[in-house]
């Protein structure tokens, strides 16, 4: 048990670490700047992107 317990605490500090540091480098800031469209933003960049 004790096994299972170090390998899932382990995993979990990872994805944290990873987590920390996705604010950071070259894609921090469109990540940031990202956000849902709305709808009738989509629709028009769909009809665009299908022409």
């Amino acid at each position: 048990m004790s096994k299972i317990i170090d390998k899932a605490w382990e995993i979990q500090t990872k994805i944290e670490k990873k987590t920390e540091r996705l604010g950071k480098g070259k894609y921090g800031r469109v990540l940031k700047m990202a956000r849902n469209p709305e709808m009738d933003e989509y629709i028009k960049t769909s009809e665009m992107t299908a022409i």
